[in-house]
Parts: structure tokens; C-alpha cells; sequence
């Protein structure tokens, strides 16, 4: 797509110049990205960031070697 300005005088000729001497163009395009998002599956599924689980006890928590008297 390309647009180009057509003002004569004033403020807008003087930014984009007289008829027909600016032309602003765009486009756009829809890609696929595979490697991209097996990236973020394989991250997401083996990440160690954020929740995780012990099965250690954290040190002096309880006492496990003594039994217990009444």
C-alpha cells in the first residue's frame, strides 16, 4: 500500500513537500515460526523457574533418628 500527500500549501506542504514528493508505504505479511514454538513448548515444559517440589526436609525441622518417648 502507498499513500502520498497532495497538499498544496500550509503547514502539511511544508513537512511532506508539494504534490507528490512524500510517499509513505506499508505492508504486511503472515509467516509461520516451528522452531519458534517448539522453543517456547520445550521451556515451558522443562523449566525450573517458578513452582517446584522437594521431597527433602529442610535441616533441623524434626527429628527422625530418635524414637519417641511418652
Amino acid at each position: 500500500m502507498a499513500w502520498s500527500p497532495s497538499a498544496k500549501t500550509g503547514f502539511w506542504a511544508k513537512l511532506f513537500g508539494a504534490q507528490e514528493e512524500s510517499v509513505f508505504r506499508g505492508g504486511f505479511a503472515i509467516t509461520n515460526d516451528y522452531f519458534g514454538q517448539a522453543l517456547a513448548v520445550n521451556f515451558d515444559t522443562n523449566n525450573t523457574l517458578g513452582f517446584s517440589s522437594s521431597q527433602t526436609p529442610s535441616a533441623n525441622t524434626y527429628n527422625v533418628t530418635t524414637t519417641r518417648r511418652h
